[in-house]
C-alpha cells in the first residue's frame, strides 16, 4: 500500500482535470473521544506503517508479500444459560447434565475434521482460534463450585485443541501451537445419564460426575514457514461475573499475541482475543467496550504492522449495509463509519448504546462533478482528518455519421 499523493489544488480548492485530490482539513472543533474500533485499527495501523515505510523509499517500490491469516470460534459446545440460571441444586444438576449430553450431540471430533479441512484448503499461514475448549470428567462433588477449591477434574473427555490438530497434521505436520492461553474454567456435577439416585449425596442425589470446562484462545502457525518471538498473553482486567448457586464466578476473557515473519518476510504484530458477549444493557460503557480499551492500551500497541483477529462479539446492527468504518476514538466508547454518498457522511456511534451522531458531512467547497468521496481518514486526536475525491468537469463523446 502506498500512501497517498497529493493532486495539485487550485486557489478555489478546485482542479483542472479528471484526477484525485487529498484534501487535508484541520478543525478545532470539539467532540467527544470515544473506542476503539478493532477492526479499524487492524486497517489504520497497516496504514500507517505501509506510509511510512514509503516516506521513506518514496522512489522505490517494493514488492510485497501475500500473508494469509484466518479466525474462528470452535463454539464449545452447548448453551451454558440454563445452568447459570438454575433455581436449586435438583435445577442446576439436570442442567448440567444436559450441558454435557449436548456437548456430546455437538460432536467435536466430527466437525474437527471438517475444520481440518477448510484451513487446509484455505491455506493460513497464521490462525487465531476463539472457544477452543477442553472438556474434563471428575467425581461428583460440589466443592470445586461451592467449597473454594476450585475446578480439579483431569479426565479428559474432549480436547479441541488436540483433536483438531491431529486431523490438521494427518500424514504432514502443518501446525503448531504458538501459543495457548487458558481463561474460564469452570467445574460442576451434573446429572448426565438421567438415572435417579446415583449421586454422592443427598444434596446431588442424581449427579454422578462432573464435568469441567476450560475455555482458551490459540494461535497456529504454519510448521517451518513462521518465525515467531515475543510471544505473550494475558487476560483483561474488567469481566462478566455471573452469580451461579449463589457463588459469583468471574467469566475469564483475553487474548494472545506475537511477532511473526513468513517465509523470511517483514515482521509483523499478530493478536488474537475474545471479547465478552453476554454484557447486561445496564452497564455503560460495556465490558466488551472496556476490554476493547485494555486491548488497544496493551497487546495493540506495537511499533510493527499490526493483524488483529478475534471474536469481538459485536453487535450487527451497529454499522449499516453499505457503510464502512474508518476509525475510532480514544475512550473506549465510539466508533466512527463512512457512508459512501456524495456529499459523504460521516457517522459517530457509541458503542453501548448504538446511539449514532452525524460527525462530518465531506463535500468539497466546490462540488461540480465530484462523482465518489473516498473513506477519510481521522487523526487519533479528532481535530483533523484527510479524505480523497474525484472530479469530472467534462465528457467528450464522438459522433459518427452525422449530415
Amino acid at each position: 500500500m502506498e500512501a497517498p499523493r497529493p493532486s495539485p489544488i487550485s486557489s478555489q480548492g478546485g482542479i483542472d482535470d479528471e484526477e484525485e485530490n487529498t484534501l487535508i482539513h484541520a478543525h478545532a472543533s470539539a467532540r467527544r473521544a470515544g473506542v476503539a474500533l478493532l477492526a479499524a485499527a487492524l486497517t489504520l495501523a497497516l496504514f500507517a506503517a505501509t506510509a511510512a515505510d514509503a516516506k521513506k523509499s518514496p522512489a522505490k517500490k517494493q514488492k510485497g508479500q501475500v500473508i494469509k491469516v484466518m479466525t474462528r470460534n470452535l463454539y464449545l459446545g452447548a448453551d451454558l444459560t440454563p445452568a447459570i440460571t438454575a433455581k436449586g441444586l435438583g435445577e442446576f444438576t439436570a442442567a448440567t447434565g444436559k450441558i454435557i449430553r449436548d456437548v456430546d450431540t455437538n460432536n467435536f471430533p466430527v466437525r474437527a475434521r471438517g475444520l481440518a479441512e477448510e484451513i487446509k484448503k484455505k491455506n493460513p499461514d497464521l490462525v487465531g482460534l476463539q472457544e477452543v475448549s477442553l472438556w474434563r470428567n471428575g467425581a461428583a462433588s460440589l466443592e470445586p463450585l461451592l467449597g473454594g477449591r476450585g475446578p480439579n477434574a483431569t479426565e479428559v473427555r474432549y480436547d479441541y485443541l488436540q483433536l483438531l490438530l491431529d486431523q490438521l497434521n494427518k500424514g504432514k505436520k502443518r501446525y503448531r501451537v504458538a501459543v495457548a492461553n487458558d481463561e474460564f474454567d469452570f467445574e460442576a456435577p451434573g446429572d448426565v445419564n438421567g438415572q435417579p439416585g446415583d449421586g454422592p449425596s443427598g444434596a446431588i442425589p442424581n449427579a454422578e460426575m462432573d464435568g469441567r470446562l476450560t475455555m482458551r484462545d490459540v494461535i497456529l502457525v504454519k510448521v517451518g514457514e513462521v518465525k515467531v518471538s515475543n510471544v505473550n498473553e494475558g487476560h483483561f482486567e474488567n469481566l462478566l461475573v455471573e452469580k451461579v448457586q449463589g457463588v459469583e464466578i468471574k467469566v475469564t476473557r483475553g487474548w494472545t499475541e506475537l511477532d511473526a515473519s513468513v517465509r523470511g518476510g517483514k515482521k509483523f504484530h499478530f493478536v488474537n482475543t475474545h471479547f465478552e458477549a453476554f454484557d447486561p444493557n445496564t452497564e455503560v460503557p460495556s465490558i466488551r467496550a472496556k476490554q476493547a480499551g485494555e486491548l488497544l492500551a496493551g497487546p495493540l500497541v506495537s511499533k510493527l504492522p499490526t493483524i488483529l483477529v478475534g471474536d469481538l462479539n459485536s453487535d450487527n446492527d451497529t454499522v449499516e449495509p453499505g457503510e464502512q468504518a474508518v476509525g475510532w476514538t480514544a475512550d473506549a466508547a465510539s466508533i466512527y463509519v463512512y457512508r459512501p454518498t456524495v456529499p459523504s457522511r460521516v457517522f459517530r456511534i457509541e458503542l453501548s448504546t448504538g446511539k449514532r451522531t452525524l460527525w462530518k458531512e465531506l463535500t468539497p467547497a466546490d462540488p461540480v462533478g465530484v462523482y465518489f468521496i473516498r473513506p477519510p481518514h481521522i487523526a487519533n486526536d479528532g481535530k483533523s482528518y484527510a479524505y480523497n475525491y474525484g472530479r469530472i468537469l467534462s465528457d467528450l463523446y464522438v459522433a459518427d455519421g452525422l449530415k
